[in-house]
């Protein structure tokens, strides 16, 4: 009879062992993940708005690049020489 209370102690105590250590890992768990998702989002923003910015400038330099070739071309038209 001893060793049923013994197993039941153990069973009841690994029980235990198993609710604390759930009740404490789960919600680290969901905020480690949350807070892995709001850390993905937050370099997202701040890469594409990298991105973005450099965009922006090597858009405008081929504009202006481009421009400048067209007005090139189009003086070397005027003057008759051949390109």
């Amino acid at each position: 009879m001893t060793r049923i209370s013994t197993r039941t102690r153990h069973t009841i105590k690994g029980r235990l062992v198993v609710a604390i250590f759930l009740v404490g890992c789960v919600p680290r768990l969901i905020g480690l993940a949350l807070a892995a998702m709001a850390r993905m989002r937050s370099l997202s923003v701040v890469i594409g708005g990298n991105v973005q910015a450099i965009a922006s400038q090597v858009s405008e330099r081929v504009s202006m690049l481009v421009t400048s070739e067209v007005q090139d071309a189009g003086t070397s038209v005027l003057t008759g020489m051949k390109l």
